[in-house]
């Protein structure tokens, strides 16, 4: 089918096929049959090379995946975050302390002005947290 369609370019240019399988042997065997035999006929019309896929040599493979690697980037720092939440009858509140390995230490209050359970108060906490950081 797509021999078909592409048939003013395979016509205009020669085609090589590179495969690590034996097609050229394939067809132009004598005893083929069928459908074998059907695309030997509409393929013999083109000009086609039939090449074996060369073996990469190992350079030239690690210096591809060398050029093609992204370049690490730079570890960023790490940061914890310690959060604790709190409800009772009289109100809601949570508490966030940041900190990373280099001394710096963000602490934080917050009063909750809508009513909450412990671990709703919790949830607002971490979520307070993730946006200082």
């Amino acid at each position: 089918m797509a021999a078909r369609k592409l048939r003013h370019y395979f016509l205009a240019h020669s085609i090589i096929v590179r495969n690590d399988k034996p097609i050229k042997q394939l067809l132009a065997r004598l005893d083929m049959t069928g459908r074998m035999l059907k695309w030997s006929l509409e393929l013999a019309e083109f000009d086609m090379l039939y090449e074996s896929r060369r073996a990469l040599k190992a350079q030239v493979l690690a210096d591809f995946i060398v050029e093609m690697t992204n370049p690490s980037t730079p570890e960023k720092s790490k940061w914890t975050i310690f959060v604790d939440g709190s409800s009772n009858p009289q109100g809601s509140g949570a508490g966030i302390i940041l900190e990373n390995g280099e001394e710096v230490l963000i602490e934080v209050s917050l009063g909750l002005v809508f009513p909450t359970t412990n671990n709703q108060a919790e949830y607002e906490a971490f979520l307070a947290g993730l946006r200082l950081a």
